[in-house]
């Protein structure tokens, strides 16, 4: 794991939490805090400066900096903050052989669900036990009072299909330092989004938003039908 003191960008935004986390996770939570930014170009050139080296690359939007035009240039989309997350948390990203267990039988890779550009990559299966925890029921939806903890995802989907469409992660309780003072914002998430899906735009797109917790628990207001809680569990070995 790494102990440098790498500099993250500054959002503003720290972690309020008040108990104790293990050290991964608190460098996760930091991290995906760090990403928060109405231009997610902007962070996408501010990850050059964050250990480990080639953090840009785990990008999707990395794939087209050839192409200025393109709406996917410099692009995060929401896998790639819980990989970027994870990869400053410990020292690596996610392990490559976490398929998702892709149930298209489609044999395109192009058409495949199992990269960790995807959201499926973050969802439990037989391929990432051990790293990956439900700690929900499967394709349901979040009790009110369900219990998270920092560093937690939540991945989304649809229309009773085992694949997920959306991941973002609970950072817990934050503050905004802003102007010397201290603001809360309460229980959060920190969510991303693909900027253009089968050729439309998609909305709030190309920005890294803060939102609390109660709407993120809400697979409707996302535009899903499910959502289930996930723990990663290297962040806490």
């Amino acid at each position: 794991m790494p102990t440098d003191n790498t500099t993250l960008a500054d959002s503003g935004l720290v972690s309020a939490y008040g108990g104790q986390l293990p050290d991964a996770v608190t460098r996760f939570v930091a991290c995906a805090l760090s990403m928060v930014n109405y231009d997610e170009k902007i962070t996408f050139d501010q990850l050059a400066q964050v250990i480990p080296a080639g953090m840009q690359e785990l990008v999707y939007g990395f794939k087209f900096l050839d192409q200025p035009g393109n709406p996917e240039y410099k692009d995060i989309v929401c896998a790639d903050l819980i990989t970027v997350a994870y990869a400053y948390a410990l020292g690596v990203p996610p392990p490559k052989d976490w398929s998702g267990c892709d149930p298209n039988p489609d044999p395109n890779p192009d058409h495949k669900f199992i990269s960790h550009y995807a959201a499926n990559f973050y969802r439990p299966c037989r391929d990432n036990v051990g790293h990956l925890a439900a700690q929900t029921n499967p394709m349901s939806l979040l009790p009110a009072n369900q219990e998270c903890l920092p560093g937690d995802l939540i991945v989304y989907g649809n229309y009773n299909s085992p694949i997920a469409c959306h991941v973002l992660t609970y950072v817990g309780p934050v503050n905004w330092l802003t102007g010397g003072e201290i603001r809360p914002q309460g229980q959060c998430v920190v969510n991303a989004s693909i900027n253009s899906f089968e050729g439309h735009m998609v909305q709030g797109s190309g920005s890294i938003w803060l939102r609390h917790l109660d709407n993120a628990r809400n697979a409707g207001l996302y535009g899903y039908d499910w959502a289930e809680q996930v723990r990663i569990l290297d962040l806490w070995n």
